[in-house]
């Protein structure tokens, strides 16, 4: 049988044409017309209502506020006669308590010198408990000229104060004809404030500077908003606005001799809800209509059941592990496409059930390979005479390419460690021919005793050992041996990260107690045949820590792909570089994981802990 996609039977007449038909020409046909009705409906009357009741409201808050600073021009102006007429203040202080929205009456006197004195201050009865009011009051009758500079030019200036918390308030100034007399009117605002909570509509006041005087929802006092006012050149109308907040309908009514601006807003989504109605009525027919429709298309199934139930039988027989059956179905629709397309999946189980067989295989073989690489190693903590050692060993795979060893041979204490090329089974092949090339080595010794004073040599004879395995995968390695009778440190190095040796000291560590070993440095194993390496000492004394590692500790990286790196590892080693070889170990493990996080090293980590004392 071929695959999908080659040589298979063509869609003549598709399933979706045989079955949805009657069920697709049905829902358009009661959508359409029910949708139409709908949208009709909501155009022809929604709509105009929303706009008609958005100018409506505007309009009316405008009369309202325009109704209530007309009238309080004419208490101002009463005010203003009757002290004109040499009335006492108790008679003014009368008027204004029976005005129980006058808060205070000013009148100031210009004398010879043009200076501005008081000559009248009347308040309202009312704030006689109020004198964080009283104060604010005052504060602001001292500035009055400065803040009314112009009234000379104008009849009559108001300010509003709706933000005053005590008690809001607008602040009527003018002065009569001669420009003699000066007059101050405060009145309350709470009038004007109330006008601005309603449940459907959410209004804003504004003057028509674009500053922000009022809001029931000061979450649509935005820039956009004064922005677009400034930008209209009607006195009213009803306009389509997008605001961060969503998209409303907005009734504009300004009122030119106050110079303020009424805006009224409504949430479309709030305002249509009809339409919302309409479109559920609208689906509840499509329902209807589609479960007929789905009535009727059960009597055009049958062409459709027979080829699933032949693949319901091919399933089940694939599920009893009979992958040879094949299903035959004679359609020219998908489903004869997808009885193909089974019968292929069918023979590749079969294909992969085998494969994965061999993969098992396979698993248990680097598992066995895995137990065996894992005796190459020495215990995790040993020690020797005046010496203790602790390594750690993890492999990125099943296999790894790095090896660490530590022996006393005579007297000798030898040090390796090595990284092979890369990870996994090859690399691990080369650390198992390592590894015995330092297990012959203690044999080695009693013929060459000179091999324990000169670790050059023995990086020559494991060079030629893995330059001979074919070459394509290389190994740095280090060799130190030390000798109790000089206290010194004899090394070699086949470009393996150089150690690092901590000279103890009294004092905190540092990066002053560190030597790094970057002497004696040659080929990788295996790069060469006549490869050359040297020999360097350094001194090894008590209590003094050798630190052995290789490259997949530092070059880890994290989860932002940022490396551990050098100067993090140092840093770690001198936090405990007093401590045991353990220690050691298991602190700068911990720091590193902690930096790598969640991200498994790709590569090899080794580190081995070297203390004498």
């Amino acid at each position: 049988m071929d695959p999908v996609g080659k040589g298979t039977k063509s869609v003549s007449f598709s399933i979706q044409s045989k079955f949805l038909f009657f069920i697709v020409v049905s829902i358009l046909v009661s959508l359409g017309t029910g949708l139409y009705f709908a949208l009709d409906l909501f155009y022809e009357d929604k709509s105009a209502y929303v706009f008609e009741t958005s100018l409506s409201k505007s309009e009316q808050i405008s009369k309202s506020i325009t109704d209530y600073v007309q009238q309080q021009v004419t208490n101002a102006e009463a005010l203003a006669q009757v002290s004109l007429n040499s009335a006492s203040d108790d008679v003014l202080a009368n008027i204004v308590n029976r005005k129980k929205e006058i808060y205070e009456f000013v009148l100031f006197h210009k004398n010879e010198d043009g200076g501005l004195i008081f000559h009248k201050h009347i308040t309202s009865s009312i704030l006689k408990d109020s004198p964080e009011v009283l104060d604010y009051f005052s504060s602001r009758n001292k500035n009055f000229l400065s803040d009314y500079e112009d009234l000379y030019s104008k009849k009559l200036k108001i300010n509003y104060f709706f933000d005053f918390k005590q008690k809001p308030f607008i602040e009527l100034a003018f002065s009569n004809e001669s420009g003699n007399e000066l007059y101050l009117l405060k009145v309350d605002a709470l009038p004007i404030t109330n006008l601005f909570d309603s449940s459907s509509f959410e209004s804003v006041l504004l003057d028509q500077g674009g500053t922000f005087l009022l809001a029931q929802n000061p979450k649509l006092a935005t820039k956009e908003l004064a922005s677009y006012i400034d930008r209209l050149q009607v006195s009213q109308g009803v306009f389509d606005i997008k605001l961060p907040q969503g998209n409303f309908v907005m009734g504009v009514q300004k009122i030119n001799n106050l110079r303020l601006v009424i805006v009224s807003l409504i949430n479309e989504d709030s305002a249509f809800q009809v339409a919302r109605s309409l479109v559920q009525k609208s689906t509840a027919i499509a329902v209807f209509i589609i479960s007929i429709a789905l009535i009727v298309g059960v009597f055009f199934s049958h062409s459709i059941t027979r080829p699933v139930d032949q693949l319901m039988i091919g399933t089940s027989k694939v599920a009893s592990g009979d992958f040879d059956s094949q299903v035959v179905v004679k359609t020219s629709d998908e489903l004869s496409v997808l009885a193909d397309s089974f019968n292929y999946m069918s023979l590749e189980i079969k294909r992969y059930m085998d494969e994965v067989k061999d993969k098992v295989r396979m698993e248990e073989e680097l598992a066995v390979a895995q137990l065996v690489q894992a005796s190459f190693f020495p215990h995790q903590n040993i020690s020797f005479e005046n010496f203790s050692i602790s390594g750690h060993y993890q492999s990125a795979t099943e296999c790894g390419g790095d090896w660490w060893g530590a022996y006393d041979i005579g007297g000798k204490k030898v040090f390796l460690i090595g990284d092979a090329t890369g990870h996994g089974v090859p690399a691990a092949l080369v650390t198992a021919t390592a590894n015995c090339c330092a297990q012959l080595l203690k044999d080695l010794s009693i013929g060459r005793p000179d091999l324990l004073n000169d670790p050059a040599a023995i990086l020559t004879m494991m060079n030629r050992v893995i330059f001979h395995l074919g070459g394509k995968i290389l190994m740095t390695f280090f060799v130190g041996i030390f000798d109790d009778t000089t206290s010194q440190l004899i090394y070699s190095n086949a470009s393996h990260n150089s150690p690092l040796m901590y000279r103890f000291s009294q004092d905190e560590p540092s990066k002053e107690n560190l030597s790094v070993l970057m002497e004696a440095v040659g080929n990788r194993l295996g790069h060469k045949l006549d490869s050359v390496y040297e020999n360097s000492q350094i001194n090894f004394s008590k209590n003094d820590v050798l630190l052995l590692f290789t490259d997949g500790v530092v070059e880890a990286e994290n989860t932002e792909g940022k490396q551990y790196g050098d100067r993090r590892f140092l840093k770690s080693f001198l936090k405990v570089a007093k401590t045991s070889p353990e220690e050691i170990v298991s602190q700068i493990l911990k720091d590193a994981y902690d930096y790598y996080q969640d991200v498994p090293p790709n590569d090899d980590i080794t580190l081995v802990a070297v203390k004498q004392g």
